[in-house]
């Protein structure tokens, strides 16, 4: 194709690319070279932390409905699907952006509450390096937000009824993921001790 059009039609193409950039960044889309901490693109203006440094924007405004400091939140993050391999699960992500928006909007940290079940294809996403490495030939990106969010006291839990079906070993499981019975159980133990599940 290229042939056909010669260089005249790849220097409009080259031109008509470059038109395209300049005016997503107009629009206050982010060019390649502008990617965040996390895995993909977010937009402009978007914050981070105050618990998790690295993961977990999101954006603040005034005169915020039903976010008020007295009130304890809790949530149970169902986590049964990932994303393209070599790619941050932005399920598990939520978890991050849950704690920072909420503690970020003036609600005390000790009042918010997250966990993470990962089971079905998502279960990959607790392998180790060495393991995932194996299966998919790329380190795995999880890991360190995984490790991130223990440290923020949010436990991440791996469904071993998953882990068997797929041919997981407990061995390739990465702390600090920790194995539960099954994803069902922890869902139920979750909801019964007043986390909200969320898809």
């Amino acid at each position: 194709m290229l042939q056909r059009c010669g260089w005249l039609g790849v220097l409009t193409l080259s031109m008509g690319m470059l038109c395209l950039a300049s005016e997503a960044a107009a629009q206050g889309g982010l060019l390649p070279d502008e990617r965040t901490r996390e895995t993909g693109r977010i937009e402009k203006g978007a914050n981070f932390g105050p618990v998790l440094e690295a993961y977990g924007s999101f954006f603040t405004f005034d005169d915020q409905e039903l976010v008020t400091p007295d009130t304890v939140y809790k949530v149970v993050f169902d986590t049964n699907s990932t994303t393209e391999r070599g790619g941050m699960n932005p399920q598990i992500n939520s978890a991050a952006r849950f704690l920072n928006m909420h503690v970020g909007s003036g609600v005390p940290n000790e009042n918010v509450h997250a966990a993470v079940v990962l089971y079905g294809p998502a279960t990959h996403d607790a392998l180790s390096n060495d393991a995932h490495q194996a299966r998919f030939g790329v380190d795995n990106p999880n890991i360190p937000l995984i490790e991130a969010l223990a440290e923020a006291g949010v436990p991440v839990y791996v469904c071993v009824q998953s882990a068997n079906s797929l041919g997981i070993r407990p061995d390739e499981i990465e702390a600090p993921a920790r194995m539960t019975l099954s994803g069902l159980t922890a869902l139920v133990k979750l909801q019964a001790d007043g986390y909200q599940r969320v898809y």
